[in-house]
């Protein structure tokens, strides 16, 4: 299980907790790009498209991961990595419990703590998921989620 809290009350960035492995979400407040520090090992994530959506996850200047919006509307991602093609999938309509899923196999869900909070946590079910890529996937929920604020 990976535990994912706001880094502070009013704020998108969020820290991730799992047993042997830390990250820290750091968003761009004008733009959809930032970075991912993971085990103090920092990723840029970059936009390109606008409002389009396409994000690449770099780290030491080599492409980790690459998403798009694979439709106009929530719910679905498509992400290439490491692992092949993957998607993030709304289980609802509110787009706030999610699967990662590959080859039709759920690797994950991520589920929020309860009704109203933005704190998370995302469970494993398949170890080809690793941290990292974890850690990009949850990024791109947080993305819809903030849209969904931005939107309103």
């Amino acid at each position: 299980m990976i535990r994912c809290a706001p880094k502070r009350l009013f704020s998108w960035d969020y820290r991730l907790e799992a047993e042997s492995h830390r990250a820290l979400l750091e968003f761009r407040w004008s733009k959809e790009d930032g970075a991912i520090t993971i085990d103090g090992v920092r990723s840029v994530i970059a936009e390109d498209g606008g409002l389009g959506g396409r994000w690449t996850m770099e780290s030491g200047g080599v492409e980790v991961a690459t998403a798009r919006w694979a439709t106009k509307k929530w719910p679905r991602f498509q992400v290439q990595s490491s692992i092949g093609p993957l998607s993030i999938v709304a289980l609802s309509r509110s787009g706030r419990r999610v699967e990662f899923v590959r080859h039709n196999k759920v690797l994950a869900t991520v589920a929020p703590a309860h009704l109203l909070s933005r704190r998370a946590r995302i469970d494993v079910v398949d170890p080809v998921l690793e941290f990292p890529l974890a850690s990009f996937l949850f990024w791109l929920v947080v993305v819809s989620w903030r849209r969904g604020v931005v939107d309103l």
